[in-house]
């Protein structure tokens, strides 16, 4: 499921999410990183309990473009739990923190 690959970092989302994807307008926020905290490192996390104004706001473009420009992968997949599932028991760093807007598993009985 896995598989090799020259990407040292991949990112999945299920082809539902693809036209959202496609349309998405995503701003990048500049902070200056005093009073930051890390939260979830592999996740590249970082809070703060301040209230805090940006130093400047960038729009990202297309998204597409910028994980190729960046060499990570993004698999297009119809169910993202297969893939969890092999990360979870893999030796790799991961964040799924958006996993509850997976679709429910494919073997599972769940209504939505």
């Amino acid at each position: 499921m896995l598989g090799p690959g020259p990407a040292q970092r991949l990112h999945a989302i299920e082809a539902g999410w693809l036209d959202r994807m496609r349309a998405c307008r995503l701003y990048a926020y500049e902070f200056d990183p005093t009073g930051f905290e890390s939260r979830i490192a592999e996740a590249g996390y970082w809070v703060t309990r301040d209230a805090v104004s940006p130093r400047a706001v960038t729009p990202v473009g297309d998204l597409f473009l910028r994980h190729a420009e960046a060499g990570i992968e993004l698999r297009v997949v119809p169910n993202l739990w297969p893939l969890i599932d092999a990360i979870v028991v893999s030796d790799l760093e991961f964040s799924i923190i958006r996993k509850a807007n997976a679709q429910p598993r494919v073997n599972d009985v769940v209504s939505r």
